[in-house]
This record gives C-alpha cells, structure tokens and sequence, in this order.
C-alpha cells in the first residue's frame, strides 16, 4: 500500500486509521518506533519519548455475557488475568 509516496510494508489497515485519528485530534498513540516514523515522513504528527516513569493503569476485562460459558473464551481472560497480576507485581526497574 502507497500512501503519501510512502510505501507501507507490513504496516496493517488499523494502525493508518489511528494515526489518521492522531493527526486530526489530540489523541496520541503507542507503536514501535520504526513504524511511528513511517507515520512521521506522511502525516502532520510527531515522535515523543514517553517519560521514564510511566503511572500505573488500571485495566478492566470485559467480555460479552454470549460467550462467558465459551471454554475457550474463558482460557483467554484466565491467561490475560494471569499475565497481568504477574506483569503487576514485578519490581520497577531502578
């Protein structure tokens, strides 16, 4: 896909669309850096190194009441659950 000039390889449709959204808004977006700058040489955005201390965030699951008995839906949530209280009790890096 050619956007701008810019040939986007490997970049999926979702990650365009929320960089659009950026460009338009004051919204900003996390994405590894090489694709970012793609971003930069077509959109009227910019790159901006996150602070060294990031605040925690809370996060909330939800899952839609159709699929709560669906056994493999309900392997996902535990293995999400299960990364994110091991994720949050790790030390900070000092």
């Amino acid at each position: 896909m050619v956007i701008g000039g810019v040939y986007l390889h490997h970049i999926h449709t979702d990650h365009i669309a929320a960089a659009q959204v950026v460009a338009l808004t004051e919204a900003i977006m996390t994405l590894p850096r090489q694709m970012a700058e793609r971003f930069v040489d077509m959109l009227p955005v910019r790159l901006v190194e996150p602070p060294q201390e990031l605040p925690a965030l809370k996060m909330t699951l939800i899952q839609h009441g159709l699929y709560a008995s669906d056994p493999v839906i309900a392997w996902l949530c535990q293995q999400l659950m299960t990364f994110a209280q091991a994720f949050s009790h790790r030390p900070s890096a000092a």
